[in-house]
């Protein structure tokens, strides 16, 4: 047997930012899915140990090992050469001379995602391979402030000119980075992630009902409530189907807060909700356990995704993974990523989403089953075959 591959991938447990977390973990669950002789050493480097013991029990891993140490040093890309700095920089190199269990920085076959910071400054770049997921800001400006525009921009540019290696989640992000930077001269991959999900189904959904209250059948958004995610619509939908029907139900579920919004999205909503009395048609459910999300998903009529706008979405491939039926705005990346228990839907117009819900709960649609373990194995490959 050869030497086996060692990456190094930074890792945080971020509510506000789920999807970035998950995306780890489903990336070394996937990795786990390779033979053994394939499957490469993995150093995390995370600020606490707690997240690593996390990353540990919902990937169950076999060649896991922990470096906290770098988060300790924030260094900007321009700061000067202090004594300070060349201090803390000997302690730095010193330390990894000492660790037993850590190879050399530049031991490691890849870093990955976006390794920016000046402690990593001390891998060859051919090994350092950066990530961006999607290109929200320029799609939907009026979200996003003047200074983290700028900022965004600047990131990009520096990794279109002096990144070697770029991962782009979806054929719509890698076209929307050509179209930006047509003079990047960094190498592209484009690398569709799929997910592996935790043990939830020897959940008992009745009793979960019990807990939340959920009293009918019901469809489900399980977004963070950051106004991109257009839950709005959602409500306009259900008031206007509430004139057909008693038994509309929708559930919403997900982190409720936007660092963005000055009032927090979800206040306006339920605002919303109780002033055209929706308060039965839909529950909030606030950010609850992942397997109980994910039973909730599996028992759904069908999963509302209505977002504007949309890297590769976790919500998606969540419910490709349980063959569950999507209700998801006509977005050209929601296209490129689902091609079978779908009814898109203009994510502007009420009437639109009304009308596929009203489908869903009168119609006797087909679901198409699929083998979605090729997806985890596929993403698994793809990413060897970067190093």
């Amino acid at each position: 047997m050869g030497k086996r591959k060692h990456i190094a991938l930074i890792f945080s447990y971020n509510e506000n930012w789920i999807g970035g977390t998950y995306y780890i973990l489903n990336l070394v669950c996937a990795l786990n899915t390779l033979p053994d002789e394939q499957k490469p050493e993995i150093t995390v480097f995370a600020s606490k140990k707690k997240e690593f013991d996390f990353f540990s029990k919902e990937t169950k891993y076999p060649y896991l090992h922990f470096f906290s140490k770098y988060n300790e040093i924030h260094f900007s890309f321009d700061y000067k050469f202090t004594k300070m700095f060349i201090f803390l920089l000997s302690k730095i190199l010193t330390y990894f001379k000492r660790r037993k269990n850590h190879r050399l920085l530049n031991e490691f076959d890849m870093i990955f995602p976006n390794p920016d910071k000046f402690f990593f400054k001390l891998i060859n770049k051919e090994k350092k391979v950066y990530w961006i997921p999607d290109f929200q800001e320029d799609h939907l400006q009026e979200y996003f402030s003047i200074q983290e525009i700028v900022q965004r921009k600047q990131w990009q540019i520096e990794m279109a000119l002096l990144a070697d290696k770029l991962v782009l989640s979806s054929k719509d992000a890698q076209n929307d980075f050509n179209r930006l930077y047509p003079f990047a001269i960094c190498k592209q991959y484009v690398l569709p992630f799929a997910v592996t999900h935790p043990d939830y189904e020897k959940l008992n959904i009745e009793e979960i009902k019990q807990k939340y209250n959920i009293q009918r059948k019901y469809f489900y958004t399980p977004n963070q409530f950051w106004a991109h995610k257009n839950h709005k619509i959602v409500i306009e939908a259900v008031e206007l189907l509430k004139k057909e029907t008693n038994n509309i139900l929708v559930i919403f579920s997900g982190k409720e807060n936007d660092y963005r919004a000055i009032i927090p999205v979800v206040d306006e909503l339920k605002k919303t909700v109780k002033e055209k009395d929706l308060e039965e048609k839909i529950l909030f459910l606030g950010f609850i356990d992942r397997k109980e999300q994910l039973c909730i998903m599996k028992n759904a009529m069908a999963i509302i995704q209505p977002s504007f706008f949309e890297g590769w979405s976790t919500v998606v491939e969540d419910a490709k993974a349980m063959n569950q039926f999507v209700i998801a705005s006509d977005l050209k990346v929601h296209k490129e990523q689902l091609n079978q228990n779908v009814l898109f839907f203009n994510p502007r117009d009420k009437y639109s989403l009304a009308d596929s819900m009203s489908k869903i709960m009168n119609e006797n649609f087909e679901r198409y089953d699929n083998n979605y373990m090729e997806s985890v194995e596929l993403f698994a490959k793809n990413f060897i075959n970067i190093i």
